[in-house]
């Protein structure tokens, strides 16, 4: 073996190390705090009922918005974390099933109402893990994984509660558009119960424009000793009544939104392609499967969700598919075309959309829409998530094999 191949071998066997010894120590982890953070995770996901209150607070930047928000409900577990009935203050309650969310109103009347599953998401707000434990413990990722640098007790001794603070390492997330600064979180746990009393999370942030954000948010966990609830006719859900109600209608505003344009024929509409300038109709690709992307350049999650897009691109680009991203705000084509050439998007681009607000009900972004080679709507959805390029995937792939 030669000098050269041993001064190698040598560096590359050091290059290992040091890198093995960077992933493993390069946290902080006070064992028993850890230990604690699990216990109150368990503690409040192992009940079968619980009547809480929530006190939500959040301040942004120099205007220090403050935002209160009352959660008064108690809970019951009827049969899995899949079927959950929810009763309020207001005289209303949810029951949450594998097919549907069931609301009954008692003021001013007794009204049943149903949203059917009509969007993999529609759930993901009636649940205890999103009330209590990610409100109050974030738990929907692990406290010790690799994006935390330290987890400790704070300095602070209180009597009754541990303090415990997770801080975060620097890094980027939403597909590398937004760039920690300082986040951590702080938690007090009562020492008796272990069910956490507060939660403070602290995100300073810069996006990928340059724009420095810092969000504030607050959770205040009470538990009454009694339920707020009193006399609620709990049999109006029970021996499937639920299921044979007249007339079901969807409640919410963001749920009429969606129901109100899947399967319905995609209005037609028009635009001024980014590249060559010209007016171009929706119609145009009458035939193909068309994948809409509503956005604009100062919305952070438009852009997080912008790489995922790009991959279907990709992927389903020589098939009878179509990916136009459609933006409805912006009128300086070259700021668009320049931030588009530089992230290397290569799917069609539209601006200046003429009636597309009001004739696809948009209200919030980035809004993805499904058409199929029919016309017709066949996905809706508004927001950015981890999991939405394989959802659309999914369903362009069942599209394309009708």
């Amino acid at each position: 073996m030669s000098k050269i191949t041993i001064i190698l071998t040598c560096f590359f066997i050091f290059l290992l190390r040091t890198l093995y010894t960077t992933n493993c120590f390069a946290q902080v982890i006070d064992q028993e705090a850890l230990n604690i953070l699990k216990a109150s995770s368990n503690k409040i996901s192992n009940q079968k009922s619980l009547v809480y209150s929530i006190l939500y607070s959040y301040s942004e930047g120099d205007e220090k918005r403050i935002m209160l928000k009352d959660i008064d409900a108690s809970y019951i577990n009827l049969l899995d974390q899949d079927q959950i009935l929810y009763y309020f203050l207001d005289g209303s309650a949810k029951y949450v099933t594998k097919d549907s969310i069931y609301m009954a109103e008692l003021k001013p009347q007794k009204v049943v109402r149903a949203i059917p599953n009509t969007a993999i998401h529609v759930h993901s707000s009636y649940n205890i893990q999103h009330i209590s434990l990610d409100n109050m413990l974030g738990t929907t990722q692990n406290f010790a994984d690799e994006c935390i640098d330290t987890i400790r007790f704070n300095k602070n001794i209180e009597m009754n509660e541990y303090i415990i603070d997770v801080v975060e390492k620097k890094r980027t997330w939403n597909n590398g558009t937004i760039q920690s600064i300082v986040v951590y979180d702080r938690y007090w746990i009562d020492k008796k119960s272990l069910f956490p009393n507060k939660r403070k999370s602290y995100r300073h942030s810069k996006d990928d424009l340059g724009k420095e954000k810092i969000d504030i948010y607050e959770f205040t966990l009470s538990f009454p000793e009694k339920s707020p609830v009193v006399g609620f006719p709990l049999d109006i859900f029970k021996a499937g009544k639920y299921r044979n109600l007249k007339n079901p209608i969807v409640p919410a505003e963001s749920n009429k939104q969606i129901l109100s344009m899947l399967g319905q024929l995609a209005p037609k509409f028009s635009g001024t392609n980014l590249v060559s300038g010209k007016k171009e109709k929706i119609s145009d690709y009458k035939g193909k499967i068309i994948l809409l992307d509503f956005w604009y350049l100062s919305c952070a999650p438009c852009r997080s969700l912008m790489p995922i897009l790009n991959q279907l691109n990709e992927k389903f680009k020589d098939k009878d598919f179509v990916l136009l991203g459609v933006n409805v705000m912006d009128m300086n084509n070259d700021e668009i075309k320049n931030y588009v050439n530089e992230k290397k998007y290569h799917y069609e681009q539209w601006y200046n959309p003429l009636g597309a607000k009001e004739l696809y009900n948009l209200a919030s972004y980035p809004t993805t829409v499904l058409i199929d080679k029919a016309g017709h709507i066949k996905f809706y959805d508004t927001g950015y998530s981890d999991d939405m390029g394989s959802i659309l995937s999914k369903l362009i792939e069942n599209e394309l094999n009708r």
